[in-house]
């Protein structure tokens, strides 16, 4: 849905839904803010607990879980922000179709807390491509002088979306620890281990750039070290996705089913975090129940990258 900036009805209405739109590249600076705030508190509380007995760790994290969602529940209260992440699923094929054409806005969870000034910085906010490494660098790295950011609570909304992901981290840490011995790395959920050489992986990125299937700003070293390859400089990682999400899951899928992984159990939720995905597994549910060919729509691109490497 386009946002007609000029209708005061149309952008009060959006806002108390919550699904406006902002600029693309507004929305991926708010995600590598995100990203990186949320690998702080996820790195934080595991640095507390890694060397706990196990009984510990699933006290605190108990306690931490109970304790991080009264607090997004506060914030919710008081600042008017979504706690529904993504819609939810069903099978009805046109809702699927539509919500895979839409463009994806984790900041629009948070836009009922803008006034309309606030709202129209956003949309009026421009952002170059070097402007937008620059300041990635600086929430990624924390060194050099501050990259100031004007945009209205912007620090208060991206600090709310960065504890909605430590939340579910928190929940698929809980469920973990049920089932191993003790709290994985945080590094550990936004990487694969491929059993794919390193050459294998270039050209994995390389037939994924020029077939538009991620950002053209994806850097390449950082591609590398989200399936398997040693790079120094990386602890978390963020790929673009640009086609339908449906693609991502099933090129997922294909290197869990396939055997490419290494002793990777929580496929779906590495994958998630790694594209910015949620409810994979259900997503692949859907498009098996609603296609003949149990297989999503432009598969076939999918098929011809893996049988390339």
């Amino acid at each position: 849905m386009k946002f007609v900036t000029e209708s005061s009805e149309l952008l009060e209405h959006l806002m108390r839904m919550s699904g406006a739109e902002i600029p693309q590249s507004v929305n991926d600076l708010i995600e590598g803010v995100v990203r990186v705030k949320a690998w702080d508190l996820e790195m934080e509380f595991y640095s507390e607990n890694r060397y706990l007995p196990k009984p510990i760790q699933t006290i605190n994290l108990e306690r931490k879980i109970l304790h991080t969602n009264k607090l997004l529940e506060s914030w919710k209260e008081k600042c008017h922000f979504n706690r529904s992440q993504e819609k939810d699923y069903s099978l009805n094929y046109e809702d699927i179709k539509n919500e895979e054409e839409g463009t994806d806005s984790i900041i629009s969870l948070c836009l009922a807390c803008l006034d309309k000034e606030e709202y129209e910085q956003y949309l009026k906010f421009e952002i170059s491509n070097e402007d937008l490494r620059k300041a990635k660098n600086w929430y990624r790295h924390k060194f050099g002088r501050k990259f100031e950011i004007t945009l209205p609570k912007f620090d208060l909304m991206t600090k709310y979306l960065a504890y909605m992901e430590f939340y579910d981290s928190l929940i698929q840490d809980f469920e973990d620890l049920n089932s191993s011995a003790e709290i994985k790395s945080p590094t550990e959920k936004y990487r694969f281990q491929t059993k794919f050489s390193e050459s294998q992986i270039e050209t994995m990125y390389q037939n994924f750039l020029e077939g538009g299937f991620i950002d053209s700003l994806t850097d390449k070293n950082e591609f590398l070290w989200s399936f398997g390859v040693a790079k120094s400089g990386f602890e978390s990682s963020h790929i673009v996705w640009k086609k339908s999400k449906s693609l991502a899951v099933y090129f997922v899928d294909k290197l869990y089913s396939n055997n490419f992984l290494v002793n990777e159990k929580r496929f779906w939720a590495v994958g998630g975090k790694l594209f910015r995905i949620k409810k994979m597994a259900q997503i692949k549910q859907n498009y098996t129940n609603t296609n003949k060919s149990n297989k999503p729509k432009g598969y076939e691109s999918i098929d011809k990258i893996i049988d390339l490497l």
